[in-house]
């Protein structure tokens, strides 16, 4: 097939994924390399956030929406923000790129809000 054409003809096909998200194949052709993604460029100018040395200081959950479907917050965040308000773990809500909005959401002593959580 023409498609196959791509990782077929090289001496090597680099995908940019990591095995546990694809289909397994037992099948894949050896040229088939999956390298997981290009690291983003260095921050230009990063600050670490005045709450940086309490992720050293107790155990962190790391919190996102986890899809694309990210326009609602009470989905996942907010829920999971609640349910996590008196354990003893620092939370760190990831909003994906989307701006922080004051009263969008109710964040507990124990956890951060964050635009992008890398």
């Amino acid at each position: 097939m023409i498609s196959d054409a791509q990782i077929l003809l090289p001496d090597v096909f680099a995908q940019l994924t990591v095995p546990s998200f694809e289909y397994p194949r037992i099948d894949a052709p050896p040229a088939l390399w999956l390298i997981g993604v290009l690291p983003p460029g260095p921050p230009t100018a990063w600050q670490p956030p005045s709450w940086w040395p309490e992720l050293s200081q107790c155990r962190v959950v790391a919190l996102a929406q986890g899809t694309v479907a990210d326009h609602d917050l009470t989905d996942l965040v907010q829920p999971a923000l609640d349910a996590l308000a008196d354990e003893g773990v620092l939370v760190v809500a990831g909003l994906g790129g989307r701006e922080i909005v004051a009263g969008e959401l109710r964040v507990p002593s124990n956890a951060r809000v964050v635009e992008r959580a890398c």
